[in-house]
């Protein structure tokens, strides 16, 4: 969970994470890279555990066909992700989308809104990407790495919202 400090008008939202409606997504962006450097080493602490898990044949089907359609890359992700959609759409950045039950859940809600689900979990991004293509969901997108290094990339203003749902 993340400390509220980290969020600019941070909120809890409809489907219970904590989230933040940032016009400037940099200042949380900021504050997250801020407190992550090891003040005795300088080296970055990791924002994440990776978990380990079997893949089905689902999932890793889902990630074969629809990663690279769907998928983005942190080292090459773009300043605003907003073009990774069809038409062009206000994002919402899923911090720690694990299985992608909330991801699904948020995309079916509201289609009108571009969904980028990022988590180091690769078969809960596959079982997120099988399920929205089962579900005809076009506005989701997912990327495997860490959140921070993907918010590096991004420009100021170019999130309409980030939601992080992991303890």
């Amino acid at each position: 969970r993340l400390p509220r400090r980290w969020l600019t008008q941070p909120f809890v939202d409809q489907f219970g994470g904590l989230g933040c409606s940032a016009g400037r997504h940099a200042s949380a962006a900021g504050l997250l890279t801020s407190v992550m450097p090891d003040a005795h080493s300088g080296r970055r602490i990791r924002t994440f555990h990776p978990r380990r898990s079997r893949t089905t044949p689902s999932a890793a089907s889902a990630l074969t066909r629809l990663l690279p359609g769907w998928g983005i890359q942190v080292a090459t992700a773009p300043a605003n992700l907003s073009g990774q959609f069809h038409p062009p759409r206000p994002v919402v950045l899923e911090i720690g989308s694990g299985m992608g039950e909330a991801t699904l859940a948020m995309a079916e809600a509201d289609p009108d809104t571009g969904i980028v689900a990022v988590d180091v979990h690769t078969p809960g991004i596959g079982a997120l990407l099988a399920a929205a293509e089962r579900e005809s969901l076009g506005n989701v997108r997912v990327c495997i790495g860490d959140a921070v290094e993907l918010m590096d990339r991004l420009a100021p203003g170019s999130l309409a919202g980030i939601r992080a749902y992991f303890p």
